[in-house]
């Protein structure tokens, strides 16, 4: 996929980018607004890239449980802690058949659901 401005990829945090959002959060660096969930090395979340240094290198905003953003520069793409990654690819939802009913009467038991009055 070709890196542009304004994509959404996953940004894992790094063991200093969780304790540096808890430690604003404790020193309530970001202002009167709610603080969010603590964070934690590994946790993954979005992040919308602002600038665009290479196809792996970028800057980014990235979106926490809570108010506040973490600002991200020169993120490396990859799979460790403090890099990003495109995220996976939701699987294709199955065409309708207009034949619903017919599978749904399959996985019925006979029977199952008919008054016998």
């Amino acid at each position: 996929m070709k890196m542009t401005i304004g994509r959404i990829v996953h940004m894992r945090l790094s063991g200093y980018m969780a304790d540096k959002i808890n430690d604003d959060r404790a020193n309530d660096t970001f202002g009167s607004r709610p603080i969010g969930n603590r964070a934690k090395e590994g946790d993954t979340f979005p992040m919308i890239v602002v600038v665009v240094h290479s196809e792996e290198i970028v800057n980014g905003q990235v979106f926490l449980d809570g108010a506040e953003t973490l600002w991200v520069t020169s993120a490396a793409e990859g799979d460790e802690l403090g890099q990003w990654s495109w995220p996976p690819r939701a699987k294709p939802v199955p065409e309708k058949t207009g034949r619903s009913s017919e599978k749904l009467a399959e996985m019925v038991e006979p029977g199952a659901g008919v008054d016998p009055a």
